[in-house]
């Protein structure tokens, strides 16, 4: 029963809304009835490529090489002042870097240490006599005109 009454009601709403369309269009001044098809005319002089657009990337200005320059210097050390002490050198004279500059080493023995920021490497005491090959890697991080630049140097340490 509700369900008939539903379609009834369903039924004269459509029947009202068509009879006020008809009715409307009937009233409508030539002059309105022609703008929807200039509108259509000029939508259609548009260009309808299936091709996407594509937008002008703004250009990127390459950044330069990084000017820095690492030189490493060469040491001999006495075992005998390693025996009660630890030495901590700078073994590494950068210049012209761009950027923060960073250390690590990357290879050799465990008495060696490199601190991160300063470069400063630390021998550790007891450190036996004898030639050590170490390696390090030294990195500059560049900045908005310069690009990073990394360095590897290999290092020999001679304890008499």
């Amino acid at each position: 029963m509700k369900l008939q009454r539903f379609i009834v009601l369903g039924v004269c709403a459509l029947l009202i809304a068509l009879t006020a369309l008809s009715a409307g269009a009937e009233e409508t001044p030539q002059s309105q009835v022609q703008q929807p098809t200039e509108a259509i005319q000029s939508t259609e002089t548009q260009p309808t490529s299936t091709e996407p657009t594509t937008q002008a990337k703004p250009k990127v200005k390459p950044k330069k090489k990084n000017p820095m320059k690492v030189k490493a210097k060469k040491l001999m050390f006495s075992s005998d002042f390693l025996k009660t002490d630890k030495i901590k050198y700078e073994f590494f004279e950068v210049k012209k870097a761009k950027g923060k500059v960073t250390y690590k080493k990357l290879s050799g023995s465990k008495k060696f240490t490199i601190a991160k920021k300063s470069g400063k490497v630390t021998i550790k005491k007891k450190t036996k006599a004898g030639t050590y090959k170490l390696r390090f890697r030294i990195k500059a991080a560049g900045n908005s005109k310069y690009s990073s630049k990394t360095v590897i140097k290999k290092i020999t340490v001679k304890i008499i």
